[in-house]
């Protein structure tokens, strides 16, 4: 069981009116486990790595490679084929 994991960020006084400013406290607020920062670090990594993935495709797809400008021989002997 995970106590002490997640914060309520609404905390009510018990004559029924929140306790200081409401958004002032949801702005500190942290959901879960992850914290604001973190989520920024997590939107940040995904937004490089979907940017560094387009980058590579559109390299394959409009890069120029030639294919080898002389002819490539090599001779194979008998011995390396079963019989």
């Amino acid at each position: 069981m995970m106590r002490g994991r997640f914060v309520n960020c609404l905390n009510r006084r018990p004559g029924g009116g929140p306790v200081g400013d409401l958004a002032a406290r949801a702005s500190r607020c942290v959901h879960g486990i992850a914290s604001r920062g973190m989520v920024r670090v997590g939107i940040v990594l995904a937004i490089v790595f979907g940017l560094a993935v387009l980058g590579g495709c559109l390299f394959l797809a409009f890069g120029d490679f030639s294919a080898p400008s002389r002819p490539v021989e090599k001779v194979l002997p008998d011995a390396r084929f079963p019989k």
